[in-house]
C-alpha cells in the first residue's frame, strides 16, 4: 500500500505542478501581449512625431537673435529728459504748441508675464489737425521702439473738419526699459530670519 499511496501522492504532487505551471505559462503569455500591444501602439506613436526639419539650426540661429536684437531695445534705462526734448522739438517743428505736460516717475509694471520699468508722460497740444497729423506721423519714426502712445484723444471742431480746423490731442506717451534683475535669498535665509 505504500507504494500505491506513494505513487499517488507523487501524481497529486506532479499533476499539481503541471497545473501550476500551465498557469503560470498562460500568465505569461498573457503578459507578453499586453507588452506586444504597449510596443505596438508606442511604435505608431513614434511614427507620428515630425521629423526634425534640416535647417531647425539655422532657425535656432535665427531666433536667438531676434531675441538680442529685441532685448537691445530694452538694453538699459531710457534717458527721459533726452525723450521730453524730442517731443518738444517734433511739437515745435510741427508747428504744434505743447499747452501741458505731465509725467509719472518710472516704476515697475507687469506685461504679459515679464516685468518692466515703465515712465509715462501726458502731453496735451493745439494747433492745426493738418499740422497734428504730421506731429503724430513724426513721433511713429522719431522715437526709439521703446517708447510707445499708448492713448490717444483727438478733440476739435466737428462741424467743419478740415486741415486748417484748430484741434487739441491728449497723449499719453510710455516709455519702457528693462527692469533690473533683482536676486531672491535663498529660502532657507528667509526661514532663519522668520525664527
Amino acid at each position: 500500500m505504500t507504494r500505491k499511496l506513494f505513487l499517488t501522492v507523487l501524481s497529486i504532487g506532479l499533476l499539481t505542478i503541471c497545473v501550476y505551471l500551465l498557469i503560470d505559462t498562460m500568465s505569461q503569455q498573457s503578459e507578453q501581449e499586453t507588452l506586444r500591444t504597449q510596443i505596438t501602439d508606442s511604435i505608431e506613436m513614434i511614427a507620428l512625431i515630425p521629423e526634425i526639419p534640416s535647417d531647425l539650426e539655422q532657425r535656432l540661429a535665427d531666433i536667438e537673435a531676434s531675441l538680442v536684437s529685441e532685448q537691445s531695445g530694452f538694453s538699459g534705462q531710457v534717458n527721459t529728459t533726452q525723450v521730453i526734448d524730442t517731443l518738444l522739438d517734433m511739437a515745435g517743428a510741427s508747428q504744434v504748441s505743447v499747452v501741458s505736460m505731465s509725467t509719472t516717475p518710472w516704476s515697475l509694471v507687469n506685461v504679459e508675464g515679464s516685468v518692466y520699468l515703465v515712465f509715462a508722460i501726458n502731453l496735451d497740444i493745439e494747433g492745426e489737425l493738418g499740422n497734428i497729423a504730421v506731429f503724430l506721423r513724426t513721433l511713429e519714426s522719431g522715437l526709439p521702439e521703446s517708447v510707445n502712445v499708448q492713448h490717444l484723444t483727438v478733440a476739435g471742431d466737428t462741424e467743419q473738419v478740415m486741415e486748417s480746423s484748430l484741434a487739441t490731442a491728449s497723449l499719453d506717451i510710455v516709455l519702457y526699459a528693462q527692469a533690473p534683475i533683482i536676486e531672491e535669498e535663498p529660502l532657507e535665509e528667509l526661514e532663519e530670519e522668520e525664527d
